[in-house]
Parts: C-alpha cells; structure tokens; sequence
C-alpha cells in the first residue's frame, strides 16, 4: 500500500512553475488514548456544557468564536469564510526569495516534508530548482496555505529531494524573557568544561 501524501501544492519561482507532493518526513510515535468507562471498557461521550450557565450545549447551539481582550467574540459563517485562506489548491507554495540557511535559527523549525514532483512534466523543473538550491548552498524562503492556515517554510535540497520545513513566523517565537527568566552567565573553569567534553 502506497503512503499518502500530506498535501498538494505547486511551487512557483520565476519562470518555474511545478506541482508537487508533500509526505511528512516523521510520524508521531505517540500512542493514541481514549479515555474509557471504568466499568464497560468502552470509550465516553464528551458532553459539551457551558461553564457558565451549566446547560449541555448541542450542535446547533454552538457558534465559533474568538478571544478579544478579556472576552470572546462570536464570529458569523459568513465572516469566518472572509478570514479563512482560499483553499490550498488555489495557492501555490509562493517562493519570495533565497537565503542562507544557516542564517536560521533551528528554534524556528516545525515540521518537515518530503517534496516529490507530481507528475512526469513537473521532474524537469524539481530537478532544475532543487540543483540551483544545491548549487548555491541556499533555501527558498515560501508562504503556502495548508487546510486553510498560512504556513511560512522554507525549502532545502537534500539527496534527491527537496526537503520543505515548516517555520514558525517570528512573530510567534518566544524569548526566556517572555517567561520572565532571565539566566545569568556563571563563571567556568576551564578545567571543568575539559571534565565535560573529554
């Protein structure tokens, strides 16, 4: 049985302009828990309730919403259509340039895909850009949208592939001083970084 990939795209820098296929390159090795009735062994219902009025809420009292401040704010089907990105077969992985991979942090790394030209027209165009990444020692710097969330990555030549890494925007990155830590840097002996190394 063959592995399904994790979505579609079509990359598109300059002239180039190819379709390919993404397959994430871990699984989580995590086991999946349900959470059973002691007594049957079967899995529970989840009961929605409203903390609140302490009403059990059914679907169609349900609305979607967001936190504003100190308060949540309903958002209407029609609105939330408005804000949500066109679906991902309508937005290419958009290339706005190159970069110095090693210009980025490794804090900023999410997840990570496999790139496999999807068709036989698509292999000459992979093999042109994934040699000219390789060649220049250089990532392509993409936006894209995946099940209607904008995705910031970055695109890597490995053995045959191209390698796309999920990176986090910067603007979601925190610092130990978003925690309100602070580390002072201690003095060292030489002698007991030679103990730890050695």
């Amino acid at each position: 049985m063959g592995t399904r990939a994790s979505f579609n795209g079509r990359i598109v820098f300059r002239a180039l302009h190819f379709d390919v296929k993404a397959y994430a390159v871990a699984e989580s090795a995590k086991e999946h828990l349900h959470i059973l009735h002691n007594k049957c062994g079967v899995p529970i219902n989840m009961i929605a309730m409203c903390p609140q009025c302490g009403q059990n809420i059914t679907a169609e009292n349900r609305v979607m919403g967001a936190a504003w401040e100190d308060r949540f704010v309903a958002i209407t089907k029609e609105e939330l259509e408005q804000i949500t990105p066109e679906a991902e077969e309508n937005r290419p992985l958009l290339v706005a340039g190159t970069i110095d991979p090693s210009q980025v942090n490794p804090l900023w790394y999410d997840k990570n895909y496999y790139l496999q030209p999807s068709d036989y027209g698509s292999k000459i165009s992979y093999a042109t850009f994934s040699r000219a990444l390789y060649e220049e020692r250089s990532a392509a710097v993409v936006t894209y949208v995946v099940r209607g969330k904008y995705h910031l990555g970055m695109i890597l030549p490995a053995e045959n592939s191209l390698i796309l890494c999920d990176v986090y925007y910067p603007e979601h990155i925190k610092s130990l001083k978003d925690y309100n830590i602070e580390n002072e840097p201690l003095a060292v002996t030489k002698e007991a970084v030679t103990l730890v190394v050695n």
